[in-house]
């Protein structure tokens, strides 16, 4: 009796270790798989690798005849074949989203699109007895027995594990607690990897639209040190990305000397109190041309609330400014045309009554001349006075000149004739310190003027250089030339280049005198401004109105100490003989 109990209690032992070996074999087992699966949870490897990874690692630490995964499509109706494996066939493959020219399962269709419906494992073991089997045709191993497995990502099906066997009954229990513990860490490596995925194309679309920005994009450390440069920083400055990656170039240093200690009180601000902060400056581009650019920076601030780097956005406003500023340029100049129009309206007006007033006092001085004997004692007032009227009426004339309301008269002149007849009364008019050049261009074309008012206008230029050169010694050039402008749309069509530019004829006066300053050249031409102590300040005035009577235009090009430049351009005029007849 004693054997017999000993021999059974013996058996127990036996069945027991039996057991344990066999659960500590199948734990070695699915630790081997898990293991193995956990290697395909790589940062570099792409979904479809880690598919076809999974199934070759299930299928052949299980043992099964085939191991497929089928994802859920991009819709969310259907799961497709992305990755399988049969050991009695060739290694695994995977298959890109939509690659799989075979059959796909809709929700809800077949065991698989059951399991992809329900969330829940489905096992057969005789797939002849299931009426929702539904056979793949392109499967060339045969199918009894079935387990399918939910791929679940925050409890959503995103795909179903299969395993398949050619034999009835092949799976077990065990094998469904392997399978449970696979598929849940599968899911996890495809969630991971799905991430990782969206990650890099996310990271690919934002570095795809950092390049291709206008603005400039440009990333600094907590040091200042810049880290990263798009393409367009190297637009705007001319200076490749790769020399500030390497710290060849600051950013700083290029900013503008009078916007330098601006732009340092900027960035102290954007790191000392941690909010955006927007800046206009003036940067030096590579060829040393300034751009004014317009920055919006934010601070990159990381654990513990700590300021790590920033971020500026440039963009390059160079253009607007420059808009801007002709805007301006333009506004300033409609004002002072519009002023002068207005003074000279005034001035001509009383130019005009004055002259009126004048002419009956010089008529009547001239009949009490006439009647008065020569040796009589006032005699001498008279004509004082007969002299004092006819310089006021010269000076009316002035002012009617200026205000464009003087007699023109009408005629074809050569400019260069025009000068070549002045010379002798030019150099009598300026004094001997004062040496006078002439470039006096042949052929030129015809301008229609008045020779007198012409003549005047020359002679002020010529007397306003000698004035400005003073008792120094000094040299006047005076020249005529036949030059080109920008087209500025008020002359004829027939007068303009094949390029749109305009044709003139012009006067030049330049001198070696004291030259002016930004200020003295914007007010020359305004009447009674001068800056000497003895004159009227009608000169320029004058010469302003003879070239507004004879449409033209008037540039002045000056620097303090280095003279002045004055140039008239006049309207190139066909002569009668040139003249279209149809006009």
């Amino acid at each position: 009796m004693k054997s017999g109990r000993g021999r059974s209690s013996n058996g127990s032992y036996a069945e027991a270790l039996q057991e344990m070996t066999l659960r500590y074999e199948r734990l070695v087992q699915d630790l081997s798989i898990l293991r193995r699966i956990n290697q395909a949870d790589d940062p570099d490897l792409a979904i479809d690798d880690v598919c076809r990874q999974i199934v070759e690692t299930v299928a052949s630490g299980l043992g099964v005849e085939n191991c497929s995964m089928m994802l859920m499509t991009e819709e969310g109706e259907a799961v497709e074949l992305r990755a399988a494996c049969s050991p009695l066939e060739d290694a695994g493959k995977s298959f890109g989203p939509g690659a799989w020219q075979g059959r796909t399962f809709r929700v809800g269709e077949g065991i698989v699109g059951k399991v992809a419906e329900t969330g829940e494992a489905i096992r057969v073991d005789d797939v002849v007895k299931d009426e929702r089997f539904v056979p793949a045709p392109e499967s060339s191993t045969p199918v009894r027995s079935l387990l399918c497995f939910p791929l679940e990502e925050r409890g959503r099906v995103v795909g179903v594990l299969n395993l398949s066997h050619s034999e009835p009954g092949f799976f077990s229990a065990e094998t469904e607690k392997t399978m449970a513990l696979v598929a849940e860490r599968a899911a996890g490596i495809l969630a991971d990897r799905a991430l990782h995925q969206k990650l890099r194309e996310s990271e690919a679309y934002y570095r795809l639209v950092a390049e291709n920005a206008g603005d400039g994009i440009l990333v600094f450390d907590g040091l200042g040190q810049i880290v990263s440069v798009n393409p367009a920083v190297q637009q705007i400055t001319g200076i490749p990305a790769l020399r500030y990656l390497l710290g060849e170039t600051d950013w700083e240093a290029a900013v503008h000397p009078d916007d330098q200690r601006r732009f340092a009180e900027h960035r102290n601000r954007l790191l000392s109190e941690q909010r955006p902060e927007t800046i206009e400056y003036r940067r030096l581009d590579a060829r040393g041309r300034i751009h004014y650019l317009e920055e919006r920076s934010s601070p990159l601030v990381g654990f513990p609330n700590a300021v790590t780097g920033a971020v500026s956005v440039v963009r390059d406003v160079t253009d607007r400014k420059q808009a801007e500023e002709e805007r301006r340029r333009l506004d300033a100049e409609i004002q002072y045309t519009q002023k002068l129009e207005s003074l000279g309206a005034l001035t001509g007006g009383l130019a005009h009554d004055f002259n009126n007033l004048l002419m009956g006092i010089i008529g009547n001085v001239d009949l009490a001349l006439m009647d008065l004997a020569a040796v009589s004692p006032i005699r001498e007032n008279i004509e004082n006075i007969a002299e004092a009227a006819r310089k006021a009426a010269h000076l009316c004339r002035q002012m009617l000149t200026y205000s464009g309301k003087g007699y023109v008269s009408r005629e074809w002149l050569d400019l260069s004739e025009v000068v070549r007849n002045m010379v002798g009364l030019l150099q009598v008019s300026v004094p001997e310190n004062v040496r006078l050049e002439y470039a006096l261009a042949r052929a030129l074309p015809p301008v229609e003027g008045d020779a007198t008012q012409i003549r005047q206008l020359v002679m002020n230029l010529v007397t306003n250089a000698a004035e400005a050169i003073g008792e120094r010694t000094g040299v006047i050039r005076i020249a005529t030339d036949r030059v080109e402008r920008e087209s500025t749309g008020k002359i004829e069509d027939r007068n303009r280049t094949r390029r749109g530019k305009d044709l003139y004829v012009c006067v030049r006066v330049a001198d070696t005198g004291c030259g002016m300053d930004e200020n003295t050249r914007q007010r020359a031409f305004d009447p009674f401004f001068t800056t000497k102590f003895i004159g009227r300040g009608l000169g320029l005035a004058a010469v302003s109105g003879i070239a507004r009577a004879h449409n033209a235009l008037v540039e002045v090009d000056s620097t303090p100490g280095e003279g002045a430049t004055f140039t008239v351009l006049f309207p190139i005029s066909d002569a009668p003989g040139e003249r279209d007849e149809t006009t």
